[in-house]
């Protein structure tokens, strides 16, 4: 049985095959970028399980601080670099663009939020989920000071519940 839109039959439905919820919720001073980048957010490794599969993210993360309101962000799958603030980090870059953030000129909580999705991406296995910040004309940018706030930044923060979180779906089309 297929499903018919105006330009073509769909013959069987698309599906997720796997889910994978991440965190990053160490306490980290965000270093300054330049135009070649550094690591924002390091979630971790995500297993891809199938190689003809999409990843599709989605997620926000947590930071404290005012620093800049122009500078690019990408989320990226399969890099080789780990840690928050390394540079040279490789990987595929998700659809663009993928991330939005409200500069507010005041020293307070920020929430940049995320979504994306990457296809083409052959590689199965565990790949490393990052988002990366870039200043293309070299000022030296940060989105805010410290990414995954706690107490110590600010007493209203309950420690134990702040940090960034990601939701990556594998969807088999």
């Amino acid at each position: 049985m297929a499903i018919y839109f105006s330009d073509e039959a769909q013959t069987r439905a698309a599906h997720v095959i796997n889910v994978t919820r991440v965190e990053s919720k160490d306490r980290s001073t965000i270093t300054e970028c330049t135009n070649t980048g550094r690591i924002l957010c390091d979630f971790g490794n995500v297993d891809k399980k199938n190689a003809s599969s999409v990843l599709v993210a989605h997620g926000h993360i947590h930071g404290y601080g005012d620093r800049s309101g122009a500078l690019q962000l990408h989320l990226r799958f399969g890099a080789t670099a780990s840690g928050i603030n390394a540079t040279d980090y490789g990987g595929t870059g998700f659809s663009d663009p993928a991330i939005c953030f409200q500069h507010a000129n005041d020293n307070n909580s920020r929430q940049i939020n995320f979504d994306g999705m990457l296809s083409g991406y052959t590689t199965t296995g565990n790949g490393r989920f990052i988002v990366t910040q870039r200043s293309a004309n070299d000022s030296g940018a940060r989105p805010f000071t410290i990414i995954n706030p706690n107490a110590s930044d600010d007493g209203r923060f309950e420690s134990s519940m702040t940090g960034s979180v990601g939701i990556v779906y594998e969807i088999l089309l």
